[in-house]
């Protein structure tokens, strides 16, 4: 069977193609990267307190950043078309980046990825697991707003709160935690409703 050329690639109807890149892109699982690096950060740690050495002396976490997509390296005509496609589909940020002891505080979203895809991405769904995460998520997504406050492209925002049992003004569970999963509820509205026009916006719970 003869592999595909780029001229053949080319030849293919432009729907042909889309679904092509359908399958050859999407947005990465940050789930991913963040795990691999809360390892990293904790095998550090443990060397760091089985050792006499100074905090200072251990460097900042080395980060993987992401690869970009070879689909997008190919050249421009497919640049554009396979990016049409991407930016269509839905980035799910499902998880919040790890705490550094390095550092002494978690680690930042643009750390693993740049601020301008952030920028570029124009629908985004949270799935907030928020059960002893609030403050990672509220640090994450104040993080991404300052962000999107230079330049936002979203046109969908989705908010899935997940493990949070929620009944008129009252949530059940931690104190503390209560009042941070409400601080990041009220601060998505409030942001999208100052920032974005047009928008659409959803809210959901599983328990």
């Amino acid at each position: 069977m003869a592999i595909p050329t780029l001229s053949s690639i080319l030849a293919l109807p432009p729907e042909l193609r889309n679904q092509i890149y359908e399958y050859a892109i999407d947005w990465p699982d940050m789930r991913v990267p963040f795990s691999r690096m809360r390892k990293e950060c904790e095998r550090i740690e443990d060397h760091w307190m089985a050792s006499s050495h100074p905090r200072v002396s251990f460097s900042k976490p080395c980060v993987d950043h992401l690869v970009t997509p070879s689909i997008l390296l190919i050249n421009r005509q497919i640049y554009h078309e396979a990016r049409a496609v991407l930016i269509q589909k839905t980035f799910v940020l499902a998880s919040t980046p790890p705490h550094s002891a390095q550092l002494g505080r978690p680690m930042d979203i643009t750390e693993f990825i740049g601020e301008t895809t952030l920028q570029k991405i124009q629908h985004m769904r949270f799935e907030l697991q928020l059960s002893g995460h609030a403050r990672a998520w509220m640090k994450t997504i104040e993080t991404l707003m300052d962000v999107w406050c230079h330049e936002c492209s979203l046109q969908s925002l989705e908010v899935k709160v997940i493990g949070v049992t929620v009944l008129g003004e009252r949530t059940f569970g931690d104190t503390d935690e209560a009042r941070h999963i409400k601080g990041i509820l009220t601060r998505v509205r409030d942001w999208l409703s100052w920032f974005l026009v047009g928008y659409e916006c959803g809210v959901g719970a599983d328990v």
